[in-house]
């Protein structure tokens, strides 16, 4: 083999292996910060579902109640 293929094979390694070492911790990285703010989102919009359906039911409550009190009064 001659001497410029040997270099460059030698520059070529010297490049592509950080460049692979940088882009698998870049994947990684990504990956994690991703699957926490899947996360975070999720318990935010559970949250907020679970207030809503709380507010909701207690709207319906007083809605009940006021129709109740509505039927009681038209029949005295």
């Amino acid at each position: 083999m001659k001497l410029k293929w040997k270099f460059f094979i030698v520059l070529l390694l010297a490049s592509l292996v950080p460049l692979a070492v940088v882009s698998l911790i870049s994947y990684n990285t990504s990956k994690k910060l991703g699957e926490s703010i899947s996360a975070q989102t999720t318990q935010a919009l559970s949250e907020t579902v679970q207030r809503e359906i709380v507010s909701a039911t207690e709207n319906y409550a007083m809605i009940t109640g006021r129709s109740k009190l509505s039927a009681e009064l038209a029949l005295h």
